[in-house]
């Protein structure tokens, strides 16, 4: 319907699960782009919904005249049977010379990008305000795009130039401080671990993360998230994202419920569990429930501003925070004490940038903000 139309491009995000449930009959296409082949073909069996990426290639694939671009090191991209079916194939790369489009060099740090870019036509160089190896394959699946539409290199240049960042994607907010602040939508485990895998792996540092349960993620997830997660950061704080329907403090303890032995019996001896009744704990406890998460590297709590303010204070000149849930969302939902769910105004983005606004004048008055409590 859409061809019939007469449109000169037209662009579409697919999933495997919605030709699972019959949401797409038949799919014809001049280009396609398979960059995403983990969420395609899942081993977990508890995701009903997963369908095997070969069986989406046979069913609607492997008989179209489609000019196909993959990623080459994606360990689901099944290249050898791209080759059998279909031998319009285009393939790319952030190192494997054997791609049609690779790169020769790349230098990342936590504020930029350089890359050089080797096509089958031409060199490019050029530098990127986008960070971590995931953005270098996006990139890269630009140009071997661009190069399939034959559009003129310098295009793709200047339109990459513009990126300073992408709205809810690891969406960069700058205000002058001295360390890379990013705030982004996901809320799984395989969507934050992918993130943090990829600054390590580029970067080579952990992150400050805050994270959080969600209403709209089962408690088997919530619960499993946080032992893969604490491992891979260098600061995890605990909060929740956006409860809707879920009891709030249900949904918290939920989460830390995953914690690891090794957080657990750190300090096992303690008079109070410092992790699961917080809110038992009495004011003269409190310099030993700091003590203990400074400790472990790892805050829990229920108030998310709070999580914010006392991060944001926290982190270093040349860290790496990520604000990870909620992006851009402005409200949030949550069941009050009659068990009615209620909406309010609530920002990440905005809770993050008056905090950004003011944190100088923290500085200023030499507090020691770096653990807690906060020290003159």
């Amino acid at each position: 319907y859409i061809k019939e139309l007469g449109p000169k491009l037209s662009l579409f995000e697919l999933s495997s699960s919605k030709f699972y449930h019959g949401k797409f009959i038949a799919l014809d296409a001049d280009i396609i782009l398979f960059n995403n082949f983990s969420t395609y073909k899942s081993n977990d069996f508890k995701n009903k919904d997963s369908i095997s990426f070969k069986q989406l290639i046979n069913n609607f694939l492997s008989n179209k005249k489609t000019l196909t671009i993959i990623d080459e090191e994606d360990q689901f991209s099944e290249k050898h049977f791209f080759h059998n079916k279909n031998k319009f194939l285009i393939t790319y790369s952030s190192f494997d010379e054997n791609s049609d489009i690779y790169s020769n060099k790349i230098a990342y740090c936590i504020w930029r990008t350089q890359i050089e870019l080797k096509t089958p036509t031409e060199n490019i160089y050029f530098e990127t305000d986008l960070v971590g190896k995931h953005n270098v394959h996006n990139i890269l699946s630009i140009y071997s795009t661009g190069f399939a539409l034959n559009i003129p290199t310098n295009y793709i240049n200047l339109t990459i130039d513009k990126i300073e960042s992408i709205p809810d994607r690891m969406q960069r907010i700058d205000l002058g401080q001295h360390f890379n602040l990013s705030i982004d939508y996901s809320e799984t485990v395989e969507g934050i671990s992918e993130i943090i895998k990829s600054i390590y792996e580029s970067c080579q540092t952990k992150i400050f993360l805050i994270y959080g349960s969600s209403g709209d993620i089962d408690g088997f997830q919530n619960e499993a998230s946080v032992n893969i997660i604490y491992k891979c950061t260098e600061k995890l704080f605990i909060s929740n994202v956006n409860p809707k329907w879920i009891n709030t403090n249900r949904l918290f303890y939920e989460t830390i419920k995953g914690v690891s032995t090794d957080i657990t019996f750190k300090h096992s001896g303690s008079v109070y569990d410092w992790i699961f009744e917080l809110e038992k704990i009495p004011i003269w406890f409190q310099f030993w429930l700091y003590y203990y998460q400074n400790n472990a590297n790892f805050y829990t709590f229920h108030n998310r501003s709070l999580a914010i303010r006392i991060c944001l204070a926290m982190v270093k000149k040349d860290d790496i925070l990520v604000i990870s849930g909620r992006g851009s969302d402005e409200i949030y939902e949550k069941l009050n004490i009659n068990g009615k769910k209620i909406q309010y105004y609530y920002s990440d983005l905005q809770e993050a940038l008056w905090v950004l606004e003011n944190l100088a004048e923290l500085h200023d008055i030499k507090i020691k903000s770096n653990e807690l409590p906060w020290k003159l």
